[in-house]
């Protein structure tokens, strides 16, 4: 038998994880699906985070060093043997992007939607469907959304997602996906309030060129040694804004659970953490969320 549950990241910071060398304006880009282009995050980075999380409880609960890697050991495998549990990278859900009106939106599409639906259903866990399409010129908002307005000479309302000017439209499922996510990125009812009021769906082309063009981008430089910029040492590495929203999938094998050990215990509640690169500068603060469990044969 196996254990399936979700697990959300919510970024507190820039997060780069590096694809390596880039072709064009940006020197080191983020990794990105094959198919999509849009941004993800490995799971072997969540993994490799779990683990260093797992190992950090150990030495606070005082675990005997031997007893402490055995578990790490069983639960996230070692060069010579897999461990019990699996994880599929973290894929995006939801892309701030900055508004005219209200500051940010959470971004999304229907084909992401689509997939998150998918992936909550393995873990017993439904998604209201989306079940209509967005034409290429509007946006649907939720019922309490704050970054529409109109024009004097329109009475329609507009949101302004970037440069695009969009025909804002209110829409009841759009609002309960918006509270379902919610309810499982947020304890705070303020907060959850908040994503709600920004929680939008636009067309899947419009996410496409939001996904490329709106992750945020920074110049870095190399100091030399009389204080100016060292030669050739300027270049952009591209990272995933803060606020935006990922999930993914963790399985945990049960049979192989040993007598009146827990191991899916670590996948459960809320973990604040570090992933990718640039932690000392603030980069990769993230917030872990793990959702119900779902045993499956």
């Amino acid at each position: 038998m196996t254990v399936i549950q979700t697990y959300w990241v919510y970024a507190y910071s820039p997060i780069h994880v590096g694809a390596g060398q880039g072709t064009g304006f940006v020197d080191l880009p983020i990794v990105r699906e094959k198919v999509t282009g849009w941004p993800y995050l490995p799971g072997t980075s969540i993994k490799g985070v779990l683990r260093d999380e797992w190992e950090r409880k150990c030495r606070q609960k005082g675990t005997p060093e031997q007893d402490g890697l055995r578990e790490v050991e069983r639960v996230f495998g070692t060069q010579e043997r897999a461990g019990i549990a699996t994880f599929t990278d973290a894929r995006l859900v939801c892309l701030p992007v900055a508004s005219m009106i209200g500051t940010y939106a959470y971004v999304t599409c229907p084909l992401i939607l689509q997939r998150l639906a998918r992936d909550m259903a393995l873990t017993g866990v439904e998604i209201p469907a989306l079940s209509r399409a967005v034409e290429t010129d509007r946006v649907l908002v939720s019922n309490s959304s704050k970054l529409a307005f109109t024009f004097p000479s329109n009475p329609e309302p507009s949101l302004y997602l970037l440069d695009f000017c969009l025909k804002s439209e209110n829409c009841d499922v759009t609002t309960s996906i918006g509270r379902r996510i919610a309810e499982i990125l947020f304890d705070d009812e303020d907060w959850r309030q908040t994503f709600v009021d920004r929680f939008v769906v636009v067309h899947d082309q419009l996410f496409q060129f939001f996904s490329e063009h709106g992750t945020q981008v920074d110049a870095h430089i190399r100091m030399g040694d009389n204080g100016t910029v060292a030669q050739g040492a300027l270049w952009y590495e591209e990272s995933l804004p803060p606020e935006s929203v990922l999930v993914g999938l963790v399985s945990v094998d049960n049979p192989r659970r040993e007598e009146g050990s827990d191991l899916a215990s670590p996948f459960c509640g809320r973990v604040v953490t570090q992933i990718g690169g640039n932690p000392t500068t603030g980069c990769g603060q993230s917030l872990l969320i793990f959702g119900p469990e779902r045993a499956v044969d």
